[in-house]
C-alpha cells in the first residue's frame, strides 16, 4: 500500500503470553488504512480489529500446537 507517497508493509506482531510466543502477522491495505486512521485519532490505542486478529490467531496456534500432539 502507499502511505506519504511511498510503499509501505503492515507488519504487526504481538506476544503470546501463556506460552511466550511472538506471532507476527501482514494486513492487508484495507486493515492498514483503517489502523493507521485509527491511530491518527487516539495514538497507542488498540484497535477493536487487533484484538479480533489476536484472538483468531490464537485460536489457530492454539489448533497447530494440539495438532503436533496427534
Amino acid at each position: 500500500m502507499k502511505f506519504k507517497g511511498e510503499d509501505t508493509l503492515s507488519l504487526n506482531a504481538f506476544i503470546y503470553r501463556p506460552r511466550g510466543v511472538l506471532i507476527g502477522y501482514l494486513l492487508c491495505e484495507r486493515c492498514a488504512k483503517q489502523v493507521l486512521a485509527a491511530g491518527q485519532r487516539k495514538p497507542a490505542v488498540e484497535t477493536p480489529l487487533h484484538a479480533t486478529i489476536e484472538q483468531a490467531l490464537i485460536k489457530a496456534y492454539q489448533r497447530y500446537i494440539t495438532s503436533l500432539d496427534a
